[in-house]
């Protein structure tokens, strides 16, 4: 993590804001989620990785220990893609008091394949697991009666999304687009935040809606498999755009406030730079959204 960055920190962060809280962030083994959660240790907080290798995780909290050795980092499993693994870690984070909950685990362009559940597999990864952990827990983020902060990974991507309600997650279709789909599933995402943002039920809560800009991270050596291709993309990413750890900043400043915002990248259409107010539209058939997950989950 470079010191200019940890100077902006310094700079631009209130540290109360989270020292000894418990910080929790899904997919925090690695890319920005790694990078936020390492921030977070910095700032004084108690980290909890949400994380479907357990493998990975026990790297991550090894990196984190190392750079701030008296950091408590507790491991969670957690696999969006699977609506049991949902259930029991939203157990056993009901076990602890949570202060911040960032939703970041998600997939990119993967394959035409589905979840353990039959959904497709990454609009039910992003959209549906997020939602259906986020519909477990929230009601238990009321019932705490304390400042909770809730915030969700968006993308730039939502822009480019043309959801099809007759064919939600676009499985009829004999032409797969790998793109669109993770559009799609960023854009209902966004509707998340619009179900909670916008209830008065939820006056304890503020909710951030957060995106990294253009960066490489994990996601892009999963969804391409050219060797050479990863190495061209991470370095032309951080020459033209961020790395993870700037791209992380976002969420941390969406964080640091004590009312509900959209934030992301400031600079270049909003794929790199310091935090910005993020003044991304509402989707209007966002609730739309809703009742098709609803629908899906039974709910």
């Amino acid at each position: 993590m470079a010191k200019s960055y940890l100077s902006w920190v310094d700079k631009n962060i209130d540290r109360n804001n989270f020292k000894n809280k418990n910080v929790f962030v899904t997919g925090g083994n690695s890319g920005v989620g790694f990078e936020f959660a390492k921030y977070s240790a910095y700032l004084g907080s108690n980290i909890f990785l949400l994380c479907r290798s357990l493998e990975k995780a026990e790297k991550a909290k090894e990196e984190i220990l190392s750079l701030y050795p008296h950091t408590k980092v507790t491991i969670l499993r957690l696999d969006l893609a699977d609506l049991s693994s949902i259930e029991e870690c939203a157990k056993e984070i009901k076990k602890y008091d949570v202060d911040i909950f960032l939703n970041n685990a998600g997939v990119f362009r993967l394959p035409k394949s589905t979840t353990k559940d039959g959904f497709e597999i990454t609009m039910g990864t992003n959209f549906i697991g997020t939602y259906y952990l986020n519909y477990l827990l929230i009601p238990y983020f009321k019932s705490l009666n304390k400042k909770v902060k809730v915030g969700y990974m968006s993308s730039i991507g939502a822009y480019f999304a043309r959801i099809n309600f007759e064919d939600f997650f676009e499985n009829k279709k004999k032409k797969y687009h790998k793109f669109r789909v993770y559009a799609n599933s960023k854009l209902a995402m966004n509707s998340i935040f619009d179900k909670y943002a916008e209830n008065e039920e939820y006056k304890n809560m503020t909710f951030v809606l957060t995106h990294p800009g253009i960066t490489y991270t994990p996601l892009i050596y999963k969804a391409y498999k050219l060797k050479w291709f990863h190495a061209l993309a991470r370095g032309f990413m951080k020459l033209v755009w961020h790395t993870p750890a700037k791209a992380a900043l976002s969420a941390l400043k969406g964080f640091d406030s004590e009312t509900t915002i959209k934030i992301g990248p400031r600079a270049l259409f909003a794929t790199t730079g310091y935090p910005h107010r993020w003044k991304i539209k509402k989707y209007k058939k966002s609730a739309e959204i809703i009742k098709n997950a609803d629908k899906l989950l039974n709910l």
